[in-house]
């Protein structure tokens, strides 16, 4: 894209990478997607596949808790750039998407560690050639 096609956008693009949903058919057909781009005005969709979109159905970002109605405006492969056609809606559909650290307690000794330790200490050590070109 053009430095001029770019200055000419009403709306400010933003990267993003969620999950998305394309539903139409009153929701009964759904088709799951990436959101590769998203403005106030559209976003930028990639499937996993071909798939073959009807003129106006819903798009549905999880993460948002939103959903809007949306038109296809362009496509190339397994791309597409849609248009949103009008304000957003609540969505019943939502997910957390959050990922909780794992911390171990400090005197804790995973149970998988403790029972092989001893087994491994009654082995003799493996002598494995050298890795490389022998001279």
């Amino acid at each position: 894209m053009s430095e001029d096609e770019h200055n000419n956008r009403k709306h400010l693009r933003h990267r993003t990478l969620k999950e998305g949903l394309v539903s139409f058919q009153h929701d009964e057909l759904t088709v799951p997607c990436t959101v590769r781009d998203k403005s106030e005005s559209g976003a930028k969709l990639q499937f996993a596949g071909p798939v073959s979109l009807p003129e106006s159905f819903f798009l549905t970002i999880p993460l948002d808790g939103a959903k809007w109605p949306a038109a296809v405006e362009w496509s190339k492969g397994m791309t597409c750039g849609v248009r949103f056609t009008g304000p957003a809606e609540a969505s019943s559909i939502h997910n957390n998407q959050f990922i909780k650290p794992y911390r171990p307690a400090p005197d804790a000794v995973p149970q998988a560690d403790a029972a092989v330790a001893p087994a491994q200490s009654a082995h003799q050590p493996i002598h494995k050639k050298p890795f490389g070109r022998r001279k």
